[in-house]
């Protein structure tokens, strides 16, 4: 009996130490990265890729698909009581199978903080919950944008 008390306060310190995401900071670009950005701003710029201050998120090189992910002025929004960052993203992606050339998707993202979750605006001005592509640090980045809205 004393053992199962003894180890319901650990369990239950077990579980809030599991909710809470380990910390995260947007990584260095990579220059092969860089390299892809830069090449594409020189071109044009192509819409979505204007000029500001993107923040490396991550990559992705499979055979099939390469993808950097971005994000950009990350601000506190007013939309309900509860916190919500809105912020701009942008993917640069390029599929080998259909040639070299490289597309670039913009879009208006926002963080509801409180419920852990993304969405993202769709073409008619709604928003809509973002699915993205699964990945296990997904949630520690949630809660680095979270914190935008406190310290910018």
């Amino acid at each position: 009996m004393l053992l199962a008390v003894g180890l319901q306060p650990l369990a239950a310190r077990a579980q809030a130490a599991a909710e809470v995401p380990p910390p995260w900071t947007p990584p260095p670009e990579p220059a092969a990265w860089v390299q892809v950005r830069t090449a594409l701003l020189e071109q044009g710029p192509p819409e979505g890729l204007a000029r500001r201050e993107w923040v490396f998120v991550r990559a992705l090189d499979r055979a099939d698909l390469r993808a950097g992910e971005y994000l950009a002025d990350p601000v506190p929004a007013a939309d309900g009581p509860e916190p919500l960052v809105a912020f701009r993203a942008v993917v640069l992606l390029q599929r080998p199978a259909t040639g070299p050339a490289w597309q670039v998707r913009e879009r208006r993202m926002r963080a509801r903080c409180d419920d852990r979750r993304l969405e993202v605006q769709d073409p008619d001005g709604a928003w809509v919950a973002y699915a993205g592509t699964p990945d296990p640090q997904a949630p520690a980045r949630l809660a680095w944008i979270c914190r935008r809205a406190v310290s910018p």
